[in-house]
C-alpha cells in the first residue's frame, strides 16, 4: 500500500500503547457493522484520496473521515478474506484454483476491491497452486502405497540433503511446506549445513550458528528442485532436553513438547507463506561509487547515508517476516506479550535477530575494503546513524502497531492479515489511521 493513500500534510494519530497493557482483557472484538460500501461500488484508495484533497477546511475533514472509514472497511475485508482462504486451504490443501477463487469472489464485491487488488489475489492463489503442485510432485516418488507411514521418511531426508539420517524422523505435510521432525540433533545440524551451502548469498556458518539457537528453521534450499523455502527442520532432541531441564512431570513435559512442536509448525509454515507471497523487493542500487568518489568528508558522509539507507527495506522485511511468524502461533495473552517483548530485544544490537550484525556488517565491509583507512571513520559514522537509533525507533513503532491492532479487538490472525501486505516501515502510519479513526 502506498503512503499516498493518506495526505502527506495530515499527520496520523499518534499511537500511545504501553507494551504491558497492550492486550488488556477488557478489549472485545467490535460488533459487525453494516457494510459501508454499496453493492458494486469500487473503492480505490489512491484515487479516492485525491478526491478528498480537492476539498478544504471542514468539508475536507468530513470527506477524510468518510475516506478513513471506507479504507478501514476494505482493509478489514481483505484481512477477513485472507483468513477465510487460509482456513479453507488448511482444510482442503489440494483444492482447485476454481474452488479457491469461488471463495475469494464472495469478498470482491462486498469490499469494493479494485481490478488491481483482485489480480493480486489471483496471483497469490496461483502461486499457492503452483507450490502445492511442486510439493505433491516432490513427495510422489516417496509414497508407500497402503503402508504406514505413507512417506518413506529416511529416503526423503537422504534425497533432500545427500546423507542418510542417523535418527528417527517424522514428516508433516502442510499447505505450502514440509515439516521434518528430527529426533537426532546431528541430523538437524548437518541438514541445516547442507541447506546453507546450497543457498546463494548466505553464509553457511551464520546459518548454522542461527540454527544452534533455534528449535526449528525454514530452509531456503535443498537438493530437491521445487522445494525452495518449503522445507523446515525441527530439532526435537534439543527441545526435549530443554523441557526436561525445567523439572516438569512426564505428563506436563509431553503436553508442553506437543504444544511447542505445534507452534513451531505454525511459525515455520508462516515463514513459507511469506516467502511464497512477498512481492519482489527492489534491489539496493549500488551507491558505492558515490561513496568512493566523494571529494569531501561531508559529501562522503551524505553518500554513505544513502548507501546504507537503501539496505533497510531488506532488514525490515526480515523483521516483518519474524513478527508475523510469531503472530501465527497459538499463544495466551501473557505468552504473546512475552514473545513480542523477547523479539523486540532480539532485534536490538547483539540480539539473536540483529541482522545489522550480520547482513549490515557485510554491507559495511563492501565499502571499507575499498577505502583508504583515513576515509573510513565517516562511513562508519553514517552506518551507525542509519542502523542505530533510527532503526530502533522504527522497530519500536512496528511493535506498538501490532499491540494497537490486537488491543482494538482484531486478534492475532486478523492483525497478521492486516499487516501482511504493508511494508514494515509503514505499519505505524497505517495502524494509526485504522485504529485512531475507530469509534
Amino acid at each position: 500500500m502506498s503512503e499516498k493513500v493518506f495526505p502527506e500534510d495530515g499527520q496520523p494519530e499518534k499511537i500511545t500503547v504501553e507494551p504491558g497493557n497492550a492486550l488488556g482483557g477488557e478489549s472485545e472484538p467490535k460488533a459487525e457493522k453494516k457494510p459501508l460500501l454499496k453493492p458494486g461500488e469500487i473503492f480505490d484508495p489512491e484515487i479516492e484520496i485525491k478526491k478528498v484533497l480537492k476539498f478544504s477546511g471542514e468539508e475536507r475533514e468530513k470527506k477524510f473521515a468518510e475516506y478513513k472509514e471506507k479504507f478501514r472497511c476494505q482493509k478489514e475485508g481483505l484481512a477477513e478474506m485472507e483468513e477465510a482462504l487460509r482456513d479453507f486451504i488448511g482444510d482442503n490443501p489440494d483444492a482447485s484454483m476454481e474452488e479457491i477463487l469461488s471463495k475469494a469472489n464472495i469478498f470482491f464485491g462486498d469490499y469494493g476491491l479494485t481490478v488491481e487488488q483482485r489480480l493480486r489475489s489471483f496471483s497469490a492463489i496461483s502461486k499457492y497452486i503452483e507450490k502445492r503442485a511442486d510439493i505433491n510432485s516432490a513427495l510422489r516418488r516417496f509414497m508407500k502405497d497402503g503402508k504406514e507411514p505413507p512417506i518413506d521418511h529416511k529416503l526423503f531426508f537422504e534425497t533432500l540433503f545427500g546423507f542418510k539420517p542417523e535418527g528417527e524422523l517424522d514428516v508433516i505435510v502442510g499447505s505450502v511446506s514440509i515439516f521434518l521432525r528430527c529426533h537426532n540433533k546431528s541430523d538437524y545440524v548437518r541438514g541445516v549445513k547442507v541447506a546453507g551451502l546450497l543457498s546463494e548469498g548466505v553464509d553457511a556458518g551464520t546459518v548454522i550458528e542461527m540454527s544452534l539457537g533455534s528449535q526449528a528453521i525454514k530452509l531456503n534450499k535443498t537438493l530437491v528442485s521445487g522445494l525452495d523455502h518449503a522445507v523446515t527442520l525441527e530439532n526435537t532432541e534439543w527441545e526435549e532436553e530443554r523441557i526436561r531441564a525445567r523439572g516438569l512431570s512426564a505428563e506436563e513435559s509431553a503436553s508442553l513438547a506437543e504444544t511447542e512442536s505445534r507452534n513451531n509448525f505454525l511459525h515455520e509454515e508462516q515463514h513459507s507463506v511469506y516467502s511464497l507471497l512477498k512481492e519482489g523487493e527492489p534491489s539496493p542500487s549500488d551507491k558505492i561509487a558515490d561513496v568512493l568518489s566523494a571529494e569531501s568528508e561531508e559529501e562522503r558522509f551524505a553518500a554513505a547515508r544513502l548507501y546504507f539507507k537503501e539496505f533497510l527495506p531488506v532488514i525490515f522485511s526480515a523483521d516483518k517476516d519474524e513478527i508475523l511468524a510469531r503472530m501465527s502461533e497459538e499463544l495466551s495473552e501473557g505468552e504473546f506479550k512475552e514473545e513480542m517483548e523477547d523479539l523486540r530485544t532480539q532485534f536490538r544490537s547483539g540480539g539473536f535477530y540483529d541482522l545489522r550484525a550480520t547482513y549490515g556488517e557485510n554491507v559495511l565491509k563492501r565499502v571499507l575494503e575499498r577505502l583508504e583507512p583515513e576515509a573510513r571513520a565517516v562511513v562508519i559514522k553514517a552506518k551507525n546513524e542509519i542502523f542505530g537509533e533510527n532503526y530502533n525507533k522504527k522497530i519500536d513503532a512496528g511493535f506498538d502497531a501490532v499491540y494497537a491492532l490486537v488491543k482494538a479487538g482484531y486478534g492475532l490472525k486478523r492483525s497478521r492479515a492486516m499487516l501482511g501486505s504493508v511494508p514494515f516501515s509503514k505499519w505505524q502510519r497505517e495502524v494509526a489511521h485504522l485504529v485512531g479513526g475507530a469509534d
